[in-house]
């Protein structure tokens, strides 16, 4: 799996948080963008790739982390195609899905009209 978006990100928390941990950085931006307790969480599946975070927190993040234009531009770039890359694997997951229920029912019905 392609993880440029969360090692970006990773790079940005480094960078604007000198010395901090992610837990640190998670306590101290919670606040600033709304997020729950289980902001942490987040934050490190979204730097692991695990999860892809909606636009508007992402948006919030890079507020908190006080990201530049550039920085910004990298981080969205790389979100966006991370976000595509997902949308892509569950058409293909879906489509493996309903090619494979098809054939369940094709042969269902092969059977009943050999019964």
């Amino acid at each position: 799996m392609n993880n440029e978006f969360g090692v970006k990100l990773k790079n940005l928390r480094e960078k604007h948080f000198p010395g901090h941990s992610m837990r640190k950085v998670a306590d101290l931006v919670a606040p600033q963008i709304q997020s729950g307790d289980y902001f942490f969480t987040q934050l490190n599946k979204m730097e692991s790739g695990v999860l892809i975070p909606s636009a508007n927190l992402l948006l919030k993040i890079l507020d908190a982390y006080s990201a530049d234009a550039e920085e910004r531009k990298e981080v969205l770039i790389a979100y966006a195609t991370a976000a595509a890359l997902k949308k892509v694997d569950e058409v293909g997951q879906a489509s493996k899905q309903n090619i494979h229920r098809e054939v369940v029912e094709s042969l269902h019905r092969k059977l009943k009209k050999k019964n």
